[in-house]
């Protein structure tokens, strides 16, 4: 295969597309792009070196954001050949693992599902009075 987004211009793509979603005051997550299987490397057409060097570019990036980084690749890669059917696409077993890090990622960016966040009691603590007029 051929690139079709060289290198500079992935990363320089990478640092518009953070800016520009930083103006929405959401809380970024990026997740590395996964491993290519050996086979499928083999065939020339996607290789895993080119998906290590770009996602060390887009890495830079959002260390330089201060964007969080789910590193799906390092979580990937040693049970890649066990985890891949094709080559490029999991089987259900790494799919499995592969969403709960990414549930993880996003879970830890989540106030309400921080362990540190504690409920502030209301003002005025809840009556049965509040519900309206009983018959």
């Amino acid at each position: 295969g051929k690139h079709q987004v060289g290198l500079e211009a992935y990363r320089a793509n990478v640092e518009k597309l953070v800016a520009r979603l930083k103006q929405t005051d959401a809380k970024l997550v990026w997740a590395a792009t996964t491993p290519i299987g050996n086979k499928y490397d083999a065939g020339g057409i996607r290789r895993d070196r080119d998906v290590v060097a770009y996602n060390a570019a887009a890495a830079r990036v959002m260390k330089a954001e201060g964007v969080r980084i789910n590193d799906l690749y390092a979580l990937a890669k040693p049970n890649a050949e066990a985890w891949l059917g094709d080559g490029v696409h999991f089987k259900p077993a790494g799919n499995q693992q592969l969403a709960r890090a990414v549930a993880d990622a996003i879970r830890a960016e989540l106030v309400w599902f921080r362990e540190d966040f504690r409920e502030t009691p209301p003002e005025i603590p809840v009556q049965q009075r509040h519900g309206g007029e009983s018959k």
